[in-house]
C-alpha cells in the first residue's frame, strides 16, 4: 500500500482547462488578448477509452492490450506490442468484468483467447516495471538503502519517498515512519526485491530523494495500488486513490 502523503498537492485530481470533444480529445484554447491575433486551439492526443466502460481516461488509469499469435490476449507493459491496442481501466474488478462479459472479443469483431492466469500476469508486470524504475533510481542516485542513511535523508527533508519491508510493529521502521511525515511512504515490496531491484542485501528500508526518476517510479506504483483497488465505485475508486 501507499500512504502517508502519497500525494503532493499537484497529483490531486487536477482540473484540465479547455473544452472536451465526444471522442475524448482535449482542445486547449488560448484566449488572445484584444491586440494580439487570433490562437488556434491545440489540439491534444485523445484520451484512451476503455472497451467495457466505454469511459476516456488517463493511462495511467488504464491497460493496454493487444491481440498476438493465435488471437491471444497480452497485456501490453511496454506500449509498442504490434496490433491494434485496446484500453480497459486498470482496476482489477473492471477487468474481470470485461473478461467475463467478452468486452474485448466485442471489441475486436472476433474471438479473443484469454489466459487464465491474465490477472496474475497483470499484476506480475505492473511490480517488475516498478521494480525496474527502482534499479534505475539506484544508478541515478536517487536511491539510498539502509536504516542510517535513510535516516539521514529523511531528517535532511530531500526525501520524496520511504520505502520499507519491515514489519508494521517494528521499532525501526516506527521511528523512520515518523521522519516520513512529508514524503510518501511505500511498503508494497519484500525485502528480497528490494535488495535484488537496489544491488544490496538484506534491505529493509531504504529512501529516494526527489527527482524526475523518482517521480517515474511512483507513477509505476500508483498503477499497482490502482489495480488492487476493490471496488466499482467510480466514486470511491477516486477517494482511495486520492488518500
Amino acid at each position: 500500500m501507499i500512504y502517508a502523503g502519497d500525494h503532493s498537492p499537484t497529483e490531486k485530481d487536477e482540473i484540465i482547462t479547455g473544452t472536451t470533444r465526444d471522442d475524448g480529445a482535449r482542445e486547449s484554447i488560448v484566449e488572445p488578448a484584444a491586440d494580439e491575433p487570433y490562437v488556434k486551439p491545440v489540439k491534444v492526443k485523445p484520451l484512451p477509452v476503455c472497451i467495457h466502460s466505454g469511459k476516456a481516461m488517463e493511462e495511467e488509469r488504464m491497460m493496454r492490450f493487444v491481440i498476438g499469435p493465435e488471437d491471444v490476449l497480452y497485456p501490453d507493459f511496454s506500449g509498442d506490442l504490434p496490433g491494434k491496442p485496446m484500453w480497459c481501466s486498470i482496476y482489477r474488478e473492471t477487468l474481470q468484468e470485461a473478461v467475463a462479459q467478452n468486452s474485448f472479443a466485442k471489441a475486436s469483431g472476433k474471438t479473443v483467447h484469454i489466459p487464465e492466469n491474465i490477472m496474475d500476469q497483470i499484476d506480475l508486470g505492473l511490480r517488475n516495471q516498478a521494480l525496474a524504475m527502482l534499479s534505475m533510481c539506484k544508478k541515478s542516485g536517487h536511491l539510498l538503502t539502509g536504516a542510517e542513511k535513510t535516516e539521514q535523508v529523511l531528517k535532511s527533508g530531500k526525501a520524496g519517498i520511504y520505502l520499507t519491508a519491515a514489519a508494521k510493529d517494528a521499532d525501526t521502521r516506527e521511528k523512520l515512519s515518523f521522519l516520513a511525515r512529508n514524503a510518501r511512504v511505500v511498503d508494497m515490496f519484500t525485502s528480497e526485491e528490494l535488495s535484488k531491484a537496489s544491488g544490496a542485501n538484506k534491505v529493509f528500508h531504504a529512501a529516494m530523494t526527489r527527482g524526475g526518476t523518482t517521480e517515474r517510479f511512483f507513477s509505476h506504483v500508483k498503477r499497482m495500488n490502482l489495480f488492487r483497488i476493490q471496488t466499482n465505485d467510480p466514486k470511491q475508486q477516486a477517494d482511495k486513490h486520492d488518500r
